[in-house]
């Protein structure tokens, strides 16, 4: 046991023996207490040692910095009018869209359809020429293996989190340099803007593609109705004298008048539509941009050697208590 602590055992001080049966292999909670305080020089050693080495250790990793950004989605401006103009065709259409809530979003952004634009993207730091993401991590293999590396290596940098009161998402990435953590995040800002974009662009073409079919459908019961009510005031031109030409000629009226307002519903939602498959505004609104938001994350110096200071201890004292135990379990000892 000397020669594995040569620097330490000058300061250790002979140990106290305490007449014990040879019988005993273990040591008390007492005991042990009693040993650590009279070794208090080596165990202050100890944790002087692994405070120094922990000090050392992080102030020589390099630090990370931390850039953030804060976004809430729009609402599809159409989608009031789709409901109520499903709910007169009968068919049941939930008001809210599952796309666009907070939770949604925390997922998309961790996804492939993000993360592959992501990784793709070339990055310039420190003044250097723009590289790929694999290239600046040093990600080696088959281009597959590299993307999928560098994907993982973006979901691990990368916070995404939901405030449950305002609905506002807030996306934080974390990486050795200022530059790249500050490109990342504005680079998923755009990426999930241009998916959003191209989902509800093809969303509102479908939607388009539905609606002219059913307006053309409405426009052809409309002008059936129109033709029938046409035809029954060239045949009954004095129908007031007869209640069954009365009810029936309300009824035509009846029929062109729902038919008219469906078909008017109908081109008004065929009208925006259109717009909404030709649109190409953000979908998202940034609260909070990720410029001037890098800074470095605080090492936590203190803390950590604190810390390692205690772990030292705690070493020093399992190293006394397993040199007692060794030399009350050796042979022809009477005790510590």
């Amino acid at each position: 046991m000397n020669a594995s602590f040569p620097s330490f055992q000058s300061s250790l001080p002979p140990v106290s023996h305490v007449s014990t049966p040879a019988s005993s292999a273990e040591l008390s909670l007492t005991d042990i207490i009693r040993s650590a305080r009279s070794h208090a020089r080596f165990l202050a050693i100890c944790g002087g040692a692994v405070a120094v080495l922990t000090a050392i250790v992080w102030l020589v990793l390099p630090r990370s910095y931390l850039a953030d950004a804060a976004f809430v989605a729009q609402g599809s401006s159409n989608a009031a009018g789709i409901s109520a103009l499903a709910a007169q065709l009968g068919v049941a259409v939930p008001s809210g869209d599952a796309s666009e809530s907070p939770a949604f979003y925390v997922e998309l952004l961790q996804s492939r359809a993000v993360l592959d634009s992501v990784v793709a993207t070339p990055y310039r730091i420190d003044g250097k020429p723009a590289e790929s993401l694999a290239d600046i991590l040093r990600i080696s293999g088959s281009p597959d293996r590299r993307q999928e590396l560098a994907m993982e290596a973006v979901r691990h940098a990368t916070t995404v989190d939901q405030s449950r009161n305002s609905n506002i998402v807030t996306i934080q990435v974390r990486t050795r340099w200022h530059d790249l953590s500050l490109e990342l995040v504005s680079r998923m800002l755009q990426s999930l803007n241009q998916f959003n974009l191209h989902s509800r662009q093809s969303r509102a073409s479908a939607q388009r593609r539905f609606i002219e079919a059913r307006t053309a459908e409405a426009k052809a019961q409309l002008d059936s109705t129109d033709a029938a009510l046409s035809a029954f005031a060239q045949e009954n031109r004095a129908y007031t004298g007869s209640p069954q030409l009365v009810l029936e000629h309300d009824r035509l009226v009846r029929a062109a008048g729902l038919r008219q307002n469906l078909y008017a519903n109908l081109a008004t939602s065929l009208d925006q539509a259109r717009i909404d498959e030709l649109r190409d505004t953000p979908v998202i609104t940034v609260v909070d941009g990720p410029g001037g938001s890098v800074a470095p994350e605080p090492r936590g110096l203190a803390k950590k050697t604190i810390l390692g200071f205690l772990v030292g201890v705690l070493l020093g004292a399992i190293v006394i208590a397993g040199r007692g135990t060794w030399r009350a379990t050796k042979p022809g000892s009477a005790g510590l």
